[in-house]
């Protein structure tokens, strides 16, 4: 492995750190696939969305925790959640669905939290 002079890190303990490990670090690193970590970027960005939407709307949730919660299981308080996975609902019916002039059970998913399940209109 050659070494070329770093631009912001000191590479004065790098060939010290190169003779210590027992394996070679550009072989190692090529090995690595790039997409080894599976992304739905459909769901990602569904998920920023439907968090910002929620801050708008005066919710008090970060992305950081939504993300924890949505992609990596993190459990938290379901109020905390709630209105940004309704929206993540309402999106992706949206997608899985024709739309017409009937959009009551987009609206069911938009307002499930907010007006609650007993305050919801049977007739839209």
């Amino acid at each position: 492995m050659s070494i070329t002079g770093f631009k912001i890190l000191s590479d004065n303990l790098l060939c010290d750190y190169l003779k210590l490990i027992d394996f070679d670090l550009e072989e190692t690193i090529s090995l690595i696939e790039r997409d080894s970590v599976p992304v739905d970027y459909f769901q990602f960005y569904n998920s920023v969305s439907s968090v910002y939407s929620s801050k708008i709307e005066g919710e008090n949730i970060d992305f950081d925790s939504f993300y924890k919660h949505k992609f990596l299981n993190v459990k938290y308080k379901p109020v905390y959640t709630r209105k940004s996975d309704d929206l993540v609902l309402a999106y992706v019916f949206t997608l899985n669905n024709n739309l017409n002039l009937d959009y009551s059970q987009s609206l069911d998913f938009l307002t499930m939290t907010i007006l609650g399940l007993k305050t919801q209109t049977k007739d839209h």
